[in-house]
């Protein structure tokens, strides 16, 4: 990053407009290979959740061997052999592929073929992980030839939107879960998740490490899912720059420049 962009709000309007436009193509070509690379990365992720699935396999034959320490969590092996933390979604991912591309169907083949899981997307693989998770949830062990697991293995491997079938899917697992509670339970909203996210995460100190790390990793895929919301990206970046304001994100910050044009 050049010293030149480390101005302050001052210096910067001090500038030409030239140099201010010369900064600011800068900042575009970085946003640009910034982007880039999340969509490379994106396309990518499905095929190294499959490494992260084999990895899984080596840390349980290691712990059996008596390779590794007995107490040695996954993501501590992770950690120390791959040279980072885990990220949530490759084990999400990891833990689909190991439940469908690595599991029988009772007559020698998949449940789910890893031709069809190469051809999902990384949306439809981490909708289709939580149908699978339900599934298991509810039906223990009969799981696996259960209708919501069948629905979810034909929405992967046939033609049409898989997307669009699974998210049914997910629909009616939660509609079920909504009539088997309390009919007069409050309907829990967006805000309330935040309150409570935001409640439990400054006690997260008190709780055990890897829970907190769990949860932190989960809400690492409240960033992944803003950039596929479908918004703007210049919508986001200004309620970005109304927060770092102080200003309340939704609002139009009129400056001294907008009311001359």
């Amino acid at each position: 990053m050049k010293d030149t962009q480390k101005l302050t709000y001052a210096e910067i309007q001090a500038l030409s407009p030239a140099e201010r436009y010369a900064l600011m193509a800068d900042g575009v070509k970085l946003g640009k290979k910034v982007e880039e690379t999340r969509d490379t990365y994106k396309k990518v992720t499905p095929w190294y959740a499959k490494i992260v699935a084999a990895l899984k396999r080596d840390h349980a034959r290691f712990k059996d061997e008596k390779a590794i320490p007995a107490d040695q969590t996954f993501k501590q092996f992770y950690a120390q052999n791959c040279g980072g933390e885990l990220p949530g979604r490759l084990e999400t991912l990891a833990a689909f592929f190991n439940s469908m591309c690595l599991v029988e169907d009772g007559r020698g083949n998949p449940l789910l073929s890893e031709t069809c899981y190469d051809a999902a997307s990384v949306n439809s693989l981490e909708i289709a992980n939580k149908c699978i998770s339900h599934a298991k949830e509810k039906q223990g062990d009969n799981w696996r030839g259960c209708d919501d697991t069948l629905d979810v293995i034909n929405a992967l491997s046939t033609p049409g939107d898989a997307t669009a079938k699974l998210k049914e899917i997910r629909k009616r697992q939660n509609g079920a879960k909504e009539k088997a509670g309390d009919e007069n339970a409050a309907l829990l909203t967006p805000e309330h998740a935040i309150e409570f996210l935001v409640a439990w995460i400054k006690t997260a100190g008190e709780k055990p490490e890897e829970k907190s790390a769990a949860i932190f990793a989960g809400t690492l895929k409240i960033s992944d899912a803003w950039a596929e919301s479908g918004l703007a990206d210049d919508t986001l970046n200004r309620w970005a720059d109304n927060l770092a304001k102080g200003v309340a994100p939704h609002l139009t910050v009129v400056t001294a420049e907008t009311v001359a044009a």
